[in-house]
């Protein structure tokens, strides 16, 4: 899409929760963000990387943030040639030591019964999306990230 100029129309697809946000929410979410992505040609192995990161964020939120299912997300991503850039609110509790988790996968060592289920998550966001960071305003949690485009448009 183009402006009357010529230039390409800035693109952004918007998603918020109901106020009792659970992890079908979630589901809603994905379900709309990609649906809406791929309509704008976003390749295939770029949305899967979003679908983790944003999944894995979304989660985090209703999972630890959200204190028994009450409170909201909402969810911005403003789609540019190279990159998707993501803003994700929430009204949750803040971050523990007001920072994101460090991403530091779990130890692998030992038999493969022992292994961890758990505690990936964030070590895949931090692989998969650039420039995230952390802010707490008020009462209110931001998330910002970009994931680059695999095939630009």
């Amino acid at each position: 899409m183009r402006n009357r100029a010529g230039a390409p129309l800035e693109e952004r697809v918007f998603y918020r929760s109901k106020n009792d946000a659970t992890l079908f929410s979630v589901r809603d979410a994905m379900e709309h963000v990609r649906a809406t992505l791929k309509q704008r040609a976003v390749d295939d192995v770029t949305l899967s990387s979003i679908e983790i990161v944003v999944t894995e964020v979304l989660n985090n939120i209703v999972e630890h943030a959200l204190i028994e299912g009450s409170g909201w997300f909402e969810l911005s991503c403003e789609i540019k040639k190279n990159e998707l850039s993501f803003h994700i609110k929430d009204n949750g509790l803040e971050m523990p030591l007001g920072r994101l988790p460090e991403g530091i996968p779990p130890e692998t060592h030992g038999p493969r019964c022992s292994l961890p289920e758990g505690g990936w998550g964030w070590s895949l966001v931090h692989t998969l999306a650039n420039d995230l960071r952390y802010q707490r305003n008020g009462s209110i949690n931001h998330v910002r990230f970009t994931i680059s485009r695999i095939k630009p448009s």
